[in-house]
């Protein structure tokens, strides 16, 4: 574990298999739902696009990986490329489930 000033960063768990996905998924999703939108000003509603934490939380109701990823993809593109991004807790959570959507590749 580090830390970046008075904030104490654990280190992610590596997502190897859908049922690893989810367990990031789930132990996030205060980070995914209320923090991250509210740090990083995501809006919803008339006139913007993108789907709402409404959207995210029907999905994973539905284990549907896709529409989860829908709205945690949309978190990163609308998110700005700044440091300080860094310190939200949750972030790096987001990043992993958003680079590891591979783990439910049926090949």
């Amino acid at each position: 574990m580090t830390s970046i000033g008075k904030k104490k960063i654990e280190p992610e768990p590596e997502i190897r298999s859908k049922g690893d996905w989810w367990a990031v998924l789930e132990d996030n999703l205060p980070y995914l739902i209320f923090e991250i939108p509210e740090r990083i000003g995501y809006k919803t509603g008339e006139g913007y696009q993108g789907p709402t934490p409404m959207d995210f939380i029907s999905a994973k109701a539905n284990n549907n990986h896709v529409g989860c990823y829908a709205y945690l993809n949309r978190l990163w593109e609308v998110a700005p490329d700044k440091a300080w991004i860094h310190t939200i807790n949750g972030w790096g959570a987001l990043c992993d489930l958003c680079s590891e959507m591979w783990v439910f590749d049926e090949r």
